[in-house]
């Protein structure tokens, strides 16, 4: 761990974040504005298969949609300098947590999904390198893990048990009635709304089309205090993530991956 991620606060984490959002929302940048092909795949390590998940995923998303990034791969600042690549010059790392108020604490580590022990302890916020930031990025862009058909297969199938419809647009307004459930702010529920649309729409790499009418840049943006932000954000990852988790399960207690994905898809004999 490096002294710079031990300095990270929640405040410093939570403001990171509302700052990252209210330039996508006032630049027109955010991508749940936009109507069109998803920019980007979820959020993964292409080194230890993890997926991201929850206020992680959305910041590491956030954060590429703000600096044009088409890549979804992130590498851990650690794995950076374990890997002996190099960062490009005047490139800032983007921070994900290990625990807060909106980051459930699991047993392993966040973005390599390992066990901690004494050379690798737990600490609270790790920095992230997107790989387009790396100088190396011509080399490794075609390399490395990559998703891939089988594992939307995979959450094809679990979303269809969870909200008993095969229609995708059925699908999506299931997710967003699911994000406002827990908001009372009017604005604040659209925002969930079409973010956690936009984020279903991600996951199976479609074509992301806004409920009517049309969310606007001044319609997106929350100028109250960051932790209504984030709650709002927060309760949109969660209706997404209920539905294409086997068992209404988010995994708090695992870390879910690439491998497990597949290692789940072979055990019920689907093909890879």
């Amino acid at each position: 761990m490096s002294i710079r991620e031990r300095q990270i606060t929640d405040e410093l984490f939570y403001k990171k974040f509302e700052r990252t959002y209210q330039n996508l929302t006032l630049t027109g940048k955010a991508p749940w504005l936009k109507e069109g092909k998803i920019e980007r795949d979820i959020a993964y390590n292409p080194t230890s298969g993890v997926i991201f998940k929850g206020v992680n995923a959305l910041m590491l998303e956030m954060s590429a949609a703000e600096q044009g990034f088409k890549e979804s791969r992130w590498l851990s600042e650690s794995e950076v300098n374990n890997l002996k690549l190099r960062v490009r010059p005047g490139m800032e790392p983007t921070p994900i947590a290990y625990v807060n108020r909106y980051a459930h604490a699991t047993d392993v580590h966040p973005s390599t999904g390992k066990a901690f022990d004494e050379k690798h302890p737990k600490q609270k916020y790790y920095y992230m390198y997107n790989i387009e930031q790396l100088k190396e990025y011509s080399l490794i862009r075609e390399s490395g893990l990559t998703l891939d058909r089988a594992l939307v297969q995979e959450k094809i199938k679990t979303v269809v048990e969870n909200t008993k419809t095969n229609r995708f647009p059925e699908i999506l307004d299931k997710v967003s009635s699911s994000a406002e459930q827990k908001i009372t702010d009017e604005k604040a529920r659209l925002i969930a709304q079409e973010l956690s649309r936009y984020r279903m729409t991600q996951e199976f790499k479609g074509n992301f089309i806004p409920q009517a009418p049309l969310l606007a840049m001044k319609d997106a943006s929350i100028k109250t205090h960051g932790a209504t932000l984030l709650t709002t954000l927060y309760h949109a990852e969660v209706a997404k993530d209920r539905f294409i988790s086997r068992g209404m399960n988010l995994e708090n207690d695992k870390v879910r991956t690439v491998a497990r994905t597949r290692q789940q898809e072979h055990q019920q004999g689907l093909s890879l």
